[in-house]
Order: structure tokens, then sequence, then C-alpha cells
């Protein structure tokens, strides 16, 4: 919390509740906005110079923010832009992901991918999400 808010919604005598009675309209307000960033932010989201598991890594937040913001997003789609931010070298791994008659969860899809990745590149990591 930056300290101009801090000092709009501090009074004396102040409790939790009207402290967040004060701030949740402020936070409220852009909520749809907010929401529209995230899912934005995601959608374009690309490995670059990451490695694999901090692209995904860098998903996850993203995700979650959007969950807590009454927007979560849904497996499908979730897939649909983990595949899309995929450079062409994941293109075997991503197609049979893309096109199994039962699609895999979003967790399971990017097991296959560092399994795929960690052989590429000739990696022994931990999978941490």
């Amino acid at each position: 919390m930056t300290h101009s808010i801090l000092t709009m919604i501090l009074k004396l005598n102040s409790t939790a509740n009207s402290i967040w009675d004060t701030l949740e309209p402020l936070y409220w307000d852009n909520k749809h906005s907010h929401s529209i960033e995230l899912d934005n932010e995601l959608l374009s989201l690309v490995p670059g110079d990451r490695s694999i598991t901090e692209y995904f890594q860098k998903m996850k937040p993203i995700v979650d923010l959007l969950a807590n913001n009454e927007a979560p997003v849904p497996e499908k789609t979730l897939l649909t832009y983990m595949l899309n931010g995929l450079s062409p070298k994941f293109e075997n791994i991503s197609m049979l992901i893309r096109y199994k008659d039962l699609p895999p969860t979003f967790l399971e899809s990017r097991t296959s991918i560092i399994r795929v990745w960690c052989q590429k590149e000739s990696y022994i990591i931990i999978i941490l999400f």
C-alpha cells in the first residue's frame, strides 16, 4: 500500500473493519479493468529469454490474480494461452496436446512440455509449481 493511500484511509481510532470499508471501493471499482490487463498479460506471455519452467512460473501468479479478481481463467483457455506462447521447437508436443480427444489439464501439459524441454536441453531439474 502506498503512503498516500495509507494517509488517506487511516483515521484516529480506525478499526480493521473501518479501514477495509474505506479500501474496498478504491480497489473494487477498477476490478474489471485490472482483469482485462491481467488477461492481456497472460495472453501475450511468451518464454522469450526465460527457461520453460520460468515461463510457467510467470503464468501462475497472473492466473491466481485473475481468480482472486473474480475472473478465473478456464482450464481450456489457460491451455490455449500456454500452447500459443510456445516457440516452434515445441511444435510436436504442442500438436499432440492440441489434438488429443480428451485434452490434458494445464498441469499435465506443463509436465509433458518440461520433459520435452529437459530432453532437448539435457537438463535434470526439479519440477515445481
